[in-house]
């Protein structure tokens, strides 16, 4: 192989492998939530906790959730953190849908 083309045929496997390593990745969303946990359900697949204002809803937290601070998961405790929309806590007897799946929480002490 002459070695001109041995030179091009190096740069252009170095070329695609720069191209798949800087790749961008997509981006996910990542919303927050802050507020005094009301009221905490065990499901199949975690638990569904229920958080009041300023910034409430309901929540799953997974396995695989940060958790930050006190790890108070009951209910009192003030929360914040970080979410993904979506998300469903099942039960046996069906299922309540949540807005969204917990990345990461911190409570308060008390």
């Amino acid at each position: 192989m002459p070695r001109s083309k041995k030179i091009f045929s190096w740069l252009l496997l170095g070329l695609i492998i720069l191209l798949f390593i800087s790749w961008p990745k997509p981006a996910r969303a990542v919303l927050g939530f802050g507020g005094r946990i009301t009221n905490v359900t065990i499901c199949l697949n975690g638990m569904l906790f229920a958080i009041g204002p300023p910034v409430g809803g309901l929540f799953m937290y997974v396995p695989g959730t940060l958790t930050f601070a006190y790890a108070q998961l009951r209910p009192g405790p003030w929360a914040l953190g970080g979410f993904t929309p979506g998300g469903v806590c099942i039960l046996p007897f069906g299922s309540i849908p949540a807005l969204g799946t917990m990345i990461m929480i911190g409570t308060s002490l008390f």
